[in-house]
């Protein structure tokens, strides 16, 4: 199966469906990151990354949660980008994934930096979260819920 990554090049509204709470995360230089977009740290910077399957192997990436607006930095650290975590958020999912009551409790990773996929069709599998809802038949979106931190053990 190909994936279909899909690349945010402008602000998206993503629903939160529970409380959440922010994070102030630095960016690296000469980096815009929209509203909506999935957002990670990269381990050996801290900075905030736009996670997706395209960054490589998973040990070097962590998620963080949503953008939760856009944001574009000049300097390495001396912008921070607000992102939402530790909740429930309505995400867009690869075409490739078959919409299915049976992808409650399964883990996503991430696609491109405003979809997730499953492991089985992505390649280095970056965790983004754990389908807890599953909308309608029809509707290519997920109920994810992100917990910063849950890959964090990969590299240790």
């Amino acid at each position: 199966m190909a994936m279909t990554p899909v690349t945010l090049a402008a602000d998206k509204q993503t629903p939160k469906l529970s409380e959440v709470k922010y994070l102030e995360v630095p960016m690296p230089a000469s980096t815009t990151i929209y509203m909506g977009t999935i957002v990670g740290v990269t381990l050996a910077t801290g900075y905030a990354v736009k996670l997706a399957d395209a960054l490589g192997a998973a040990a070097g990436f962590q998620i963080l949660g949503i953008a939760d607006e856009q944001k574009t930095s000049v300097a390495a650290g001396a912008t921070k980008i607000r992102v939402a975590t530790g909740g429930i958020f309505r995400l867009a999912v690869d075409t490739e994934v078959t919409m299915a009551i049976t992808l409650l409790g399964y883990k996503m990773v991430a696609c491109g930096d405003g979809n997730i996929t499953t492991a089985t069709i992505a390649t280095n599998d970056i965790p983004v979260g754990m389908v807890v809802g599953v909308p309608d038949v029809g509707v290519d979106e997920l109920d994810i819920f992100i917990e910063p931190g849950a890959n964090r053990g990969a590299t240790s």
